[in-house]
């Protein structure tokens, strides 16, 4: 009787164990997921929602705004300036001076940007265009 017990124990200990490591398994597989996907939704191809393989004002527009959320890393709605990164105008973009940018205040940078970006001047994007507007290929 006790040898039965023992052994129930043991099939009911093995097979939770199994079961949290298939759903211990199943999370970092979701996680890996959704930072692919994340990845991927962030890119060229994504908002070049036509398929010319360039992107317009309006696809460029909506790859911008998507860049402040890329950016935003700590969620709370503002870039700061280590958020901003290197290189970028934040005291041009910060036009309050609260040390912090809106999605308004950002958004108001984008035609000078789209502007600077075409360097072609054709009103449209190309993938290297793109790139260095920070729209990853």
């Amino acid at each position: 009787m006790r040898v039965r017990r023992n052994l129930i124990h043991l099939v009911v200990f093995i097979s939770l164990a199994i079961l949290v490591g298939s759903c211990a398994h199943r999370k970092v597989a979701t996680k890996q997921a959704e930072k692919a996907s994340a990845k991927k939704e962030f890119s060229f191809s994504a908002h070049d929602t036509n398929a010319d393989g360039r992107l317009n004002k309006e696809e460029a527009e909506k790859a911008y705004a998507h860049s402040f959320g890329e950016m935003d890393k700590d969620g709370d709605g503002y870039l700061s300036r280590i958020e901003l990164g290197p290189g970028k105008k934040f005291d041009e973009l910060d036009t309050d001076k609260d040390e912090k940018i809106s999605i308004i205040e950002f958004m108001r940078g984008f035609d000078s940007r789209f502007a600077e970006a075409d360097r072609n001047m054709d009103k449209h994007l190309n993938r290297e265009e793109a790139a260095e507007f920070g729209v990853p290929n």
